[in-house]
């Protein structure tokens, strides 16, 4: 009998160590971003080749993200993509509070006339703000053509509720543009 309620107390203190060392875990590595009005957050950014807005509900939550990115026209150096996240739009409830999203990896495939996938880029750094994110994204061309560029961004989007925040699920949001490389 003493035995099992031995069990009892280490199965306990064991699930309460588990759920702070994933507290923890989490406040540590999921950034938190304010609302911006869309006004404010175009004011960041001096050149935007395109926008979008990524939604996501989960439970009585919703939150939108207005995803904006801009490049240059691409050279036989160094070309660099930026994509830039802010939270637009939230609505919350008592078990959900909020939405937020950490960024995974990026894959590229590209489509040319003569060339296919001949765009690599991989994400080199991430800057966290307070109301915005930007993700610095190094690509190379490696010929002359005119290019459908499909940047995939694979996330990972927890829910901030009553105990911290909690893995929901995996999200991938396309960004296509159109690259043309004479140089």
């Amino acid at each position: 009998m003493r035995m099992v309620r031995k069990t009892k107390v280490f199965i306990l203190i064991s699930v309460f160590v588990v759920v702070i060392v994933l507290e923890v875990h989490a406040h540590t590595y999921v950034p938190h971003l304010t609302i911006t009005r869309i006004e404010d957050a175009t004011a960041y950014m001096y050149y935007i080749n395109g926008t979008r807005i990524f939604h996501k509900t989960f439970g009585d939550c919703s939150v939108d993200w207005l995803i904006a990115w801009h490049f240059r026209r691409p050279t036989p150096s160094m070309n660099v993509f930026y994509i830039y996240f802010f939270k637009i739009n939230r609505s919350g409830s008592l078990l959900v509070q909020d939405l937020e999203i950490t960024h995974q990896r990026i894959k590229t495939t590209s489509q040319g006339i003569y060339h296919t996938n001949a765009v690599s880029a991989m994400k080199q750094e991430v800057f966290y703000e307070s109301d915005y994110t930007i993700i610095r994204v190094p690509y190379d061309i490696g010929k002359v053509d005119t290019y459908n560029v499909t940047f995939s961004l694979f996330m990972k989007v927890y829910a901030k509720t009553l105990v911290g925040y909690l893995p929901i699920q995996d999200a991938k949001i396309p960004i296509n543009v159109t690259m043309i490389y004479r140089p």
